[in-house]
């Protein structure tokens, strides 16, 4: 019996399962879908990111198949409601798929799974599932709405419906060209970790000529105390920076530790710091001009430094950068939050799909007459089956008891 249920399902479980996929990356851009597939180990109190997405996956398309047998049973319901012909005819179409199965043919659907699944927000998933989403909506929409309208008479509830659809599609319009504008501080977030990029590729080559002029004796021991003494650890760190380039990665680590240093030191004024910045460059330029490097235009903190030749940027240029670090920072969270609300659309997709499947039921109910003899609902003819039935049993009981009495009778009658 259960390898016969198994076997009869497997089509709208693969229909689910289409489903689930979409579902599931949206879910994923919201950021709850790890609640569902991450896992945990023994002796470690929090969650372990899994990222294989089919654990996920299939609770949700576990969960999608009741709907799935729900939808088929208001379809079904629907067209009953519509005369009898097209209910039969309906319920004909949502059997033949189980029975197929059963005969051994799986339609040309295997379980169908996205060539790719991302990790994070901004992607809508791919074509099919959105399909069959937007889909099924729009039909559970139809189905739903007319099972409603079809037992209210006349065309008050028509009047009502469109009101709910024409004020909920307007809001779901609304936040969907207000989502739309976030995107642009997506350009100004390129264009600062560009300039970001460019700050850290100057220091870094400055720290190149600095390590170089380290090496020699006079400036490692009376010059250039301080950034002799930091000068390997300030290349780790802005070579790991320079790597690091994606904008989400670098806003989410913030500023390079050294640069910090730097920038304190500039707001605190250490004379001693500010003596060995002005030193490199005044004396490192004429000793080693092949060091000597012209501050980009579009790194320019101060007019006066237009075509100055330094081998480090002044000490203004590090609080430039922090700065443009904080805005960076800042527009990581917009953008993370615009990708987000990319997701959100989605779902407010299959809410108008709803909405729209519904208004056609409003106008199929039109179509066929709002003043037309309604079918009954299904709970009332099981109620009058069942009380058939009852009223039966008990009938054919008082049968039985009739024949019990006068069957006593007569052998009281015999024994006298």
């Amino acid at each position: 019996m259960l390898d016969f249920l198994i076997r009869f399902c497997a089509p709208y479980f693969k229909l689910a399962y289409i489903s689930a996929w979409g579902v599931a990356q949206n879910i994923e851009g919201l950021g709850y879908f790890g609640a569902l597939n991450n896992y945990y180990e023994e002796g470690i109190p929090y969650a372990i990111e899994n990222f294989n997405p089919l654990p996920g996956v299939n609770i949700i398309s576990g969960g999608i198949l009741f709907f799935v047998l729900l939808l088929l049973l208001l379809i079904v319901r629907s067209l009953f409601a519509i005369n009898k012909y097209a209910g039969w005819a309906g319920l004909l179409l949502v059997l033949l798929p189980g029975c197929f199965s059963l005969m051994g043919f799986s339609l040309g659907v295997g379980l169908y799974r996205p060539e790719e699944f991302h990790f994070g927000p901004g992607y809508l998933g791919d074509f099919w599932s959105g399909v069959v989403n937007l889909g099924a909506m729009f039909v559970f929409g139809w189905a739903f709405v007319f099972l409603i309208a079809n037992l209210s008479k006349g065309a008050a509830f028509k009047h009502i419906y469109d009101h709910i659809w024409c004020t909920l599609a307007v809001i779901g319009g609304i936040y969907i060209i207000m989502a739309s504008q976030q995107g642009s501080d997506r350009g100004s977030f390129q264009e600062i970790n560009s300039s970001i990029t460019k700050y850290l590729a100057s220091y870094y080559e400055a720290t190149t000529a600095i390590n170089h002029l380290c090496q020699q004796k006079w400036s490692n021991l009376t010059a250039l105390p301080t950034l002799c003494s930091e000068i390997k650890r300030a290349q780790w760190e802005l070579k790991s920076a320079m790597e690091s380039s994606d904008p989400k990665v670098r806003g989410g680590a913030g500023v390079p530790s050294w640069i910090e240093v730097l920038n304190k030191r500039t707001t605190n004024h250490s004379k001693d710091f500010l003596k060995e910045i002005n030193f490199i460059n005044d004396f490192g330029c004429k000793t080693t001009p092949e060091f000597c490097r012209e501050i980009p235009i579009e790194l320019l903190a101060a007019p006066e430094d237009l075509g100055r030749k330094v081998i480090i940027l002044p000490p203004a240029y590090a609080q430039a950068l922090s700065v443009r670090y904080e805005k960076l920072s800042k527009l990581r969270d917009k953008v993370i939050e615009a990708e987000r609300a990319e997701n959100k659309k989605y779902f407010i997709y299959l809410l108008i799909a709803f909405l729209a499947g519904g208004k056609a039921a409003t106008s199929t109910n039109s179509f066929l007459g709002e003043d037309r003899e309604r079918s009954k609902a299904w709970s009332v003819l099981a109620f009058n089956v069942l009380f058939r039935l009852i009223q039966q049993l008990t009938r054919q009981a008082k049968i039985k008891a009739s024949c019990l009495c006068w069957l006593f009778m007569r052998v009281v009658a015999k024994i006298r």
